[in-house]
């Protein structure tokens, strides 16, 4: 997943109405949503301070956002499947920004690789699943997750918003 683009990896639809990426990996119905964007709506002077990302050896199983928010660190929660050993977070200086993902994915999500402006990463999961790549428009950021879970991380998609 790593270094430049891999041309095994398909670009990522970004949903430009939306400032949305394509949903990745499959519904179902026995699944709990979460949409951190939501809970972003209506606040201000907020930033992407950190990012844990928990998985096993195959797959993703869950993930959590932090923000800076008026001072503060809030997280809308932390989105689990099953609890497992390993997580890997990824904190973000002031003027730093997720403007790359990679994702592996199926039925779930098997992999995620988060690059900042400043080139640092943190890549996290296995190797199944197709390989897709999300780009951010020059100017803009990833800010907030939004998916589902079940066991694993079922489902994925990436709201990015301007730098500010």
């Amino acid at each position: 997943m790593g270094g430049h683009h891999s041309h095994n990896s398909k670009i990522g639809a970004l949903i430009h109405d939306n400032l949305i990426t394509e949903k990745l990996g499959r519904s179902s119905s026995d699944c709990v949503q979460f949409d951190d964007w939501a809970f972003l709506t209506g606040k201000f002077n907020y930033k992407l301070a950190s990012v844990h990302i928990w998985s096993d050896s195959k797959y993703i199983t869950g993930i959590q956002s932090i923000y800076d928010i008026d001072g503060g660190k809030l997280s809308p929660g932390c989105h689990l499947g099953a609890t497992t050993d390993k997580k890997v977070t990824l904190n973000l200086g002031d003027d730093e920004f997720i403007v790359r993902v990679y994702v592996r994915s199926g039925d779930w999500i098997d992999a995620i690789r988060l690059e900042t402006n400043k080139g640092n990463f943190i890549e996290v999961g296995g190797k199944g699943g197709e390989l897709t790549l999300f780009d951010v428009p020059q100017g803009f950021q990833f800010i907030a997750f939004a998916g589902e879970t079940q066991k694993h991380l079922q489902s994925l998609q990436i709201k990015y918003d301007k730098i500010w």
